[in-house]
């Protein structure tokens, strides 16, 4: 008689087993395999217990997977698991003979007396299961690291996603009897008769709100929704530069790609149209002008402080302080199909002085050197680019030149200006031409360098970021690493420029930043950051002080905390942002700071942050401070729509329900509130009554069905603002509550703190 364990078939192919080193065997217990395999033949019932615990594809012998998916496929049926059926269905599915036979089924029913162990034999086989899958996942990050062709931190999303879609897969939790239930339930009531408190979750610091909801419960996603922030947008018809020139706003929709302030292409994360705003005209320094609303944002510096982010109506009523805006970087255009006529110094030469003539002396030998690197062994004739490029009736830099690479720009540059450039003073040069259209192309190219050009009689050039733009002897004598004089473009003057239809953009960068009209770098969450505070700094939870993680993926760090400490300190923001503070202001920033540096607030400025960095971020984050005094006990998202979707589905309204789904998940896996600002579709500005409904949610589906609770946040004041009662007050609308009423919380709002109050007892709404 033949051997039946040698009968019985190979490893399972849906194992994914891999080879280990030094003839390592992967993790399996054979012996847990059959003793779960003969338990089920002794008893065909006992299969239910076990079918939740382990699958097919974990068994590690591929003739024990397929004599367990027999015995499935009949319990499928509802038909009886005996030696004689299971025969008959590997039979029918043509496997009889290949896991052993009747041998093989004879050993099976023989090898355990009982089918008491089944459910330890079935969590034994899914751990090894397990390991093996790490294993495998493992080996596939190390051959991954080993030929990685993209970015570190895409290796590393996909790494983590590896790990993750393993550890996901552990046992589900089944049927669990009602009798504990109620026990816990019953211990949790005796404590709330205790306390006897009304707040039973975390304490937003809103009375009438806590009221209403008894505070964020464990476990619940929060939605607070709201209506878009007014401004932070441009006309349709201004310029926005792309990788392959300017395009007009209004043709800017979410995926296109910009430039930013680092010179690189940048995604469109979201595109909101404003309708009709006020557009004012923003002159600089070099003559440039950008148009935009009044609550655009922009990145300036000043001889006071470091930089920091503001719209454009603080800086008009701060004006005329010097603010500067930052300088893009080098410019990376699309690359082109074709190369230019002629080597880009030889080009700069024939524009600057129309051929070789004896503007380069013979002893400049930098520049003599320079030309013949450059010149090509068959160089295109002068007269054939001339004409091809048709610059015989007028001067101007052809567009092969213009958005050409930063290195072939700067040849150009050197060509024109080491032979009809003047360095006037450190790092500046001048250039006269009589043609406009030559003038518009060298400041264009310039201007792509991170150059601040002035125009005038003469073309002014300034290069503060190092490019160096010449390389004859006679122009590097004069050009130097002179003392800094504050160079940059400053913002002289801001002008109403009528009503014009807007549109605000979100950029994929740490800085939200993107290039604008001739090369101007611009820009592109009061209530949460409030409750975030509030729990932060005073809740408590079950007796202990209240941690908190936050992800600001449109503001910066920096930013945020400023108005957290605007807002704690009581202390005008705008006051803060133009360091006019005054004596008594002091104090309460150094109360506040104190109180904001003690509190256990964690915040992450990542834009655009996907759901596996999230909740990956939030798990280590909260195992990190479980034991600590003050524990993670609330995670606010600001906010739902700027987070990353799975690129693999198309559809963004599906992208947002996987999101809001995950973050439900995760509110449940770490039994803590989650709270997601969202915004709201602009339909509500059509209707007579602009308070907000459930379906003004944009992608309201999914998140309507997965949030536990849905508050939305309205200020009568914004539509009616000749209405006195109603300044300063606004309304939490709760649109849905699981597990509680809905109804209206009416709040103070307090707009120079940016802050949120509890109105006063008698305050009564519209009296």
């Amino acid at each position: 008689m033949s051997d039946p364990l040698a009968r019985m078939g190979s490893v399972s192919a849906p194992a994914n087993v891999v080879a280990l080193p030094h003839g390592r065997v992967p993790p399996h217990n054979l012996d847990a395999e059959r003793s779960l395999l003969g338990g089920v033949l002794l008893d065909g019932q006992s299969l239910s217990d076990v079918v939740e615990i382990v699958k097919p594809e974990e068994f590690y012998r591929d003739a024990h997977r397929k004599v367990f998916e027999a015995m499935c496929g009949l319990f499928g049926k509802n038909q009886p698991i005996d030696r004689i059926t299971v025969k008959d269905e590997l039979t029918a599915l043509g496997a009889f003979e290949a896991v052993g036979g009747d041998e093989f089924i004879d050993l099976l029913d023989k090898i355990v007396p009982t089918a008491a162990n089944l459910a330890w034999y079935a969590k034994i086989i899914h751990d090894k299961a397990l390991a093996r899958r790490l294993i495998e996942a493992a080996t596939a990050i190390t051959q991954l690291g080993y030929e990685q062709h993209g970015e570190v931190g895409e290796f590393a999303d996909e790494c983590e996603r590896r790990i993750f879609e393993v550890t996901e897969q552990r046992t589900s939790v089944s049927f669990v009897h009602v009798k504990p239930i109620i026990a816990a339930t019953f211990k949790n009531i005796e404590a709330l008769y205790e306390r006897q408190e009304e707040i039973t979750g975390i304490p937003t610091g809103f009375a009438d709100l806590d009221r209403l909801t008894s505070g964020f419960q464990p476990g619940d996603l929060v939605i607070l929704a709201a209506r878009p922030s007014m401004g932070k947008a441009q006309p349709l018809d201004a310029p926005v530069l792309t990788p392959s020139g300017f395009v007009r706003m209004g043709e800017i929709e979410p995926g296109s790609l910009v430039i930013g302030a680092d010179g690189k292409p940048h995604r469109v994360l979201i595109v909101f149209p404003q309708g009709k705003k006020p557009v004012f005209r923003v002159r600089f320094s070099d003559g440039a002008a950008v148009e935009c609303c009044d609550e655009h944002l922009w990145h300036t510096t000043t001889r006071a402080e470091s930089g920091s982010v503001k719209s454009l109506a603080e800086i008009r009523q701060s004006l005329p302080a010097d603010h500067r805006i930052p300088v893009v970087a080098p410019v990376e255009f699309a690359a082109r199909d074709h190369a230019p006529l002629l080597p880009p110094y030889l080009m700069g030469m024939v524009l600057g002085d129309g051929g070789f003539g004896s503007v380069v002396a013979e002893s400049d030998t930098l520049s003599i050197d320079g030309i013949r690197a450059r010149l090509h062994r068959k160089p295109t004739p002068l007269t054939e680019a001339v004409r091809r490029y048709a610059l015989d009736r007028e001067k101007f830099v052809p567009a092969d030149y213009l958005y050409g690479s930063i290195e072939e720009r700067l040849d150009l540059l050197r060509g024109l200006f080491d032979t009809d450039g003047h360095v006037v003073a450190p790092r500046t040069i001048e250039y006269g031409t009589s043609s406009p259209r030559l003038a518009e192309g060298v400041a264009f190219v310039a201007r792509s360098l991170g150059a601040i050009v002035s125009a005038g009689e003469r073309i002014r050039l300034s290069f503060p970021n190092g490019i160096l733009p010449i390389s004859s002897q006679k122009h590097l004598a004069r050009w130097n690493d002179g003392a800094d004089r504050f160079p940059g473009r400053f913002i002289e003057s801001v002008e109403p420029a009528g009503e014009k239809p807007c549109q605000c953009i979100l950029v994929e960068s740490a800085d939200h930043l993107y290039v604008t009209n001739e090369f101007v770098v611009t820009h592109n969450t009061a209530f949460c950051l409030n409750i975030a505070t509030h729990v932060g700094c005073r809740a408590q939870y079950q007796q202990k002080r209240c941690g908190v993680g936050i992800f600001s993926l449109e503001m910066p760090k920096e930013q945020l905390v400023m108005r957290m400490l605007s807002s704690e300190a009581r202390v005008d923001s705008q006051r803060i942002r133009t360091g006019k503070l005054i004596e008594s202001d002091w104090a309460k920033l150094a109360q506040a700071a104190g109180t904001l540096a003690d509190a256990n607030i964690h915040i992450d400025d990542s834009p655009a942050v996907s759901v596996l960095e999230l909740r990956a971020k939030c798990r280590r984050l909260f195992a990190k401070h479980e034991q600590t005094d003050a524990p993670i006990r609330l995670v606010v998202l600001d906010y739902l729509q700027l987070m990353k979707g799975n690129e693999r589905i198309d559809n963004r309204e599906q992208q947002i329900a996987e999101i809001s789904r995950s973050l439900k998940a995760l509110a449940k896996e770490l039994g803590i509130p989650v709270l997601a600002l969202s915004q709201l579709n602009r339909s509500l500005e059509k209707r007579p009554d602009k308070r907000p409904m459930m379906s003004d949610l944009r992608e309201s589906g999914s998140l309507e069905q997965d949030a536990d609770t849905i508050l939305f946040i309205y200020r009568e004041e914004v539509y009616e603002k000749e209405k006195e009662e109603v300044k300063g007050v606004a309304e939490i609308v709760i649109g849905k509550q699981r597990n509680g009423p809905i109804g209206t919380a009416n709040l103070a709002f307090i707009h120079e703190h940016t802050r949120f109050e509890n109105l006063a007892r008698e305050y009564i709404p519209g009296g």
